[in-house]
């Protein structure tokens, strides 16, 4: 028997929010919307179809890590002052 889309462990209550979005009280329907989304987009990242964009590439963090670690390093106490 095939699987339908919404036997995918964690995709139901999103889908669920949205189609039931219109009968929520204004007050949470932002809310509905947001988990809805980070729900959806959380799915969408454990199956590979979608990427958070990474700030810096790999190299280039390592790098600004490695000069702020020795920037940090540096400085022997810190106080609210320095």
């Amino acid at each position: 028997m095939a699987q339908t889309f919404l036997d995918e462990h964690g995709l139901a209550a999103p889908v669920e929010y949205l189609l039931r979005f219109h009968e929520a009280p204004v007050e949470i329907r932002g809310a509905l919307l947001s988990l809805a989304l980070e729900s959806l987009t959380d799915q969408l990242q454990k199956k590979g179809l979608f990427e958070i964009p990474k700030p810096l590439p790999d190299e280039a963090w390592r790098t600004f890590f490695s000069s702020a670690k020795a920037l940090v390093d540096q400085q022997e106490t810190w106080t609210e002052t320095s």
